[in-house]
């Protein structure tokens, strides 16, 4: 290869040079050399190949890379290696890139080259800017346009300094906040119960303690409680086709036949059974005392997590801190922002959620979700138990036709377990009924208990869920009427004689939901006019002592 390098020094403190170079290589002889040469494509038989043409094909091989965009970054890279090297060698606070400034990640904008033309009438325009005293102002097209890159390329120098200093101020930040997160945590008082509840959680959590690992824990013993629950209504029907069987033998052996026992060995049988449901008893205490410890343990490890997770959100969103109380939904919320700080360091301006609706995460609208989520919950395992009670009688009399002492004991006890568990969701029902009104009564504070008692579990239900929905009017009767052809519909589906009437509308025998609705969307009315009537009286009183004392403190002492 040749270089040509002219090396120019005219110019003071710019030195540089002007390299060319061939990409056409030189022989030993000094004659051009070859830069590419064709090279013939033969088949496994080492025999040419022929394209449609007849003649003979073949590649194009080049012998250089000399004039590969690669092969000049690599250069450009190697100069610029060469070059850093020497500016460390002689301690210059400078670095040269081979890379366009977008690569390098800088704010700046690269300037175009001028022509010689254009640089020395520059040049003259600078010197008759320095000569009489004014400010220079480029003429020609590029000198202009980099003049106002000059301009831009120094906005951007001050940005990129003051985002350094608010980085460095955000990263002081960040840090005093992460300090004052690990003091919360580090200075925190415990019992020795509470002790006790964490090496459980950090057990649990293999060596680590935090809110997510103590709900997930609760959430497991809750797991496990319920399938305590099953296991005790199971030990229960067993117990209770065990009580039957024994009563039935001593009045009529022969009817404990229905229960899966041969009357001629039914001690013995018994016995076998009676042996079985004692050690399934005690299988079940012992589970359930060690349920019981777990359960104490968890619980208080989680609400120390959640006290703690409460005092780091106020530290890092105190402005946020009166929004939310220690619901376990406000919880989620705080944990999961205060988590999202420790991994990005960046408080947020604003929690969207809260800025949205932070009613949601009220006390109130978290209390209906749950009870709304047990209330389904209850309602779709009664349905799914009375289907399932149909099917076993059923299959109790195909079973019975062709009897056999363990299927039929075993469907006998599947039976009454099926029924012990009706009986526990129709208990729930009720309760989970009354809790429904409690709320209800809290949301409309003008609602009486004699129009509760009108209308149907579903129905007031239904009016929860429009609440948690964000859908309710906060008024009782447009509320009702919002949801009128429903709570028709659960209406009708009762004894008309059932329901207590407060008001002109009377039913027939046979009942009508409608005239049931109006009855209670007229009792519904009364109580709101009554209400209505009452916060009226409240508001004049108040304006009238108001007024009062206005009056009272403008009289002065001798006519007092």
């Amino acid at each position: 290869m040749v270089a040509d390098v002219s090396i120019h020094r005219d110019v003071k403190h710019n030195p540089h040079a002007h390299i060319m170079l061939t990409v056409r290589p030189f022989d030993e002889g000094g004659k051009w050399g070859k830069k590419k040469e064709r090279e013939y494509i033969k088949d496994e038989n080492d025999n040419f190949e022929y394209g449609d043409n007849g003649k003979k094909k073949f590649r194009t091989v080049h012998l250089t890379d000399w004039d590969r965009k690669e092969t000049l970054l690599e250069w450009r890279k190697n100069f610029a290696e060469k070059v850093n090297q020497y500016y460390k060698e002689f301690k210059i606070d400078e670095s040269v890139s081979h890379e366009s400034y977008e690569k390098q990640g800088l704010s700046r904008i690269p300037k175009h080259r001028l022509s010689r033309n254009e640089y020395f009438i520059e040049q003259i325009e600078k010197k008759n800017a320095e000569n009489n005293n004014f400010e220079y102002i480029p003429v020609t097209y590029y000198a202009q346009l980099n003049h106002d890159i000059d301009k831009t390329n120094t906005r951007f120098e001050k940005l990129n300094e003051q985002v350094i200093e608010l980085k460095e101020y955000r990263e002081k930040v960040k840090n005093e906040l992460l300090q004052g997160l690990e003091a919360i945590r580090n200075n925190v008082k415990l019992s020795s119960e509470d002790w006790e509840a964490i090496k459980i959680l950090v057990a649990r959590g293999k060596g680590y303690a935090n809110y997510d690992i103590a709900k997930d824990t609760v959430k497991r013993v809750e797991f496990w409680k319920r399938k305590l629950e099953k296991q005790k209504v199971d030990i229960t029907s067993y117990g209770k086709v065990l009580e039957k069987a024994k009563t039935v033998f001593k009045d009529n052996p022969k009817e404990v036949l229905m229960y899966g026992f041969i009357p001629s060995e039914f001690e013995k049988q018994y016995s076998i059974k009676e042996k079985e449901f004692k050690a399934m008893v005690e299988d079940y205490n012992k589970k359930t005392n060690a349920y019981n410890e777990l359960n104490q343990h968890t619980r208080r490890a989680y609400s120390i997590q959640k006290s703690l997770v409460d005092k780091e959100f106020k530290l890092l969103y105190p402005h946020y801190g009166g929004y939310l109380s220690n619901n376990n939904k406000a919880s989620d919320l705080k944990s999961y922002y205060v988590d999202l700080f420790k991994k990005e360091g960046v408080i947020r301006n604003e929690i969207t959620e809260l800025e949205e609706n932070s009613n949601k995460y009220s006390d109130l609208i978290t209390k209906s979700e749950s009870l709304l989520e047990d209330w389904k919950e209850n309602a779709n395992s009664l349905m799914i138990l009375e289907r399932t009670k149909k099917k076993q009688q059923n299959e109790f009399k195909n079973q019975f036709n062709k009897w056999k002492s363990e299927e039929v004991f075993n469907l006998s006890v599947k039976f009454t377990n099926t029924i012990e568990q009706i009986k526990e969701r129709e208990s729930a029902k009720e309760k989970l009924s009354v809790k429904v009104d409690e709320l209800l009564k809290v949301i409309y504070p003008d609602l009486r208990e004699e129009t509760l008692s009108q209308l149907t579990a579903e129905s007031k239900a239904r009016i929860l869920e429009l609440n948690v929905n964000g859908e309710s009017t906060r008024v009782f009767t447009t509320d009702m009427l919002s949801l009128e052809k429903d709570i028709k519909a659960d209406l009708h589906k009762i004894n008309p004689k059932d329901i207590k009437h407060n008001g002109p509308f009377k039913t027939s025998a046979s009942g009508s939901a409608g005239d049931l609705f109006n009855s209670v969307l007229f009792s519904a009315q009364q109580n709101q006019n009554s209400y209505d009537d009452l916060e009226k009286r409240r508001r004049r009183t108040k304006k009238r002592n108001k007024k009062w004392k206005k009056n009272y403190s403008n009289i002065g002492e001798n006519e007092v």
